[in-house]
């Protein structure tokens, strides 16, 4: 999953004015050391092609052309160290210099979440929040990415072709924000991420701790 390069930065560092005097434990993951940041941004300033978002699947289709139910189809996650990365990919294509640490600050405390999902109208839109034992965690900033119309239930059974129906692919991102000092869930343990959409709500359950992890390892 893919995500505008300059949409994103936007959201993320609109979403860090309010709380940029805040000081990090750099001892979380969700709080990176500086040096780390610059060096997932340059390493992703030299990669010859797009990030890609840890990918979470949502729906689970025998025949994805045949189902054309309003549900979640992926929910793509990234942390501090991919959105210092995608940060320095956005430099490159834009042939300026690989951003250092003032620039980069922004991403500490943040996952930005991106929900692909099916839905009946064009104009519906997904709500999402965390969960973890008694505590919920709203996004602090969001925007829609894509909507396109797709094909879906056509298929040919009995030596006759059924008729396919429209639905609309939307994607939107979710920037959620985290204070050091302030309540978040225990990355170490499970999250939940609930959808709701058209009063169908959906929940999945999201290893977080996994996914700094693999960015670390991929982009240090």
């Amino acid at each position: 999953m893919q995500l505008a390069f300059s949409f994103w930065i936007v959201l993320v560092t609109s979403a860090w004015l309010s709380i940029q005097g805040a000081n990090p434990n750099e001892s979380l993951q969700l709080y990176p050391s500086d040096s780390d940041l610059v060096a997932a941004a340059k390493q992703g300033y030299r990669i010859e092609k797009n990030l890609e978002l840890y990918q979470f699947q949502g729906a689970i289709h025998e025949n994805p052309n045949m189902d054309c139910r309003p549900i979640t189809q992926t929910i793509g996650v990234a942390g501090p160290l991919m959105l210092a990365a995608m940060q320095g990919r956005s430099a490159y294509l834009k042939s300026v210099p690989a951003p250092e640490r003032d620039s980069l600050l922004h991403v500490k405390g943040a996952v930005l979440l991106s929900v692909e999902s099916y839905a009946a109208k064009k104009e519906d839109r997904a709500e999402i929040w965390l969960a973890q034992r008694m505590q919920q965690f709203h996004p602090t900033a969001e925007k829609l990415e894509a909507v396109n119309s797709v094909t879906c239930g056509g298929f040919r059974a009995g030596g006759s072709q059924h008729t396919s129906a429209a639905i609309w692919d939307v994607t939107q991102s979710y920037v959620f924000r985290f204070q050091p000092d302030a309540p978040q869930p225990d990355w170490n343990e499970v999250v939940t991420v609930f959808v709701r959409k058209s009063n169908h709500e959906e929940k999945f359950e999201i290893n977080f701790r996994k996914v700094f992890t693999r960015e670390a390892t991929s982009l240090l």
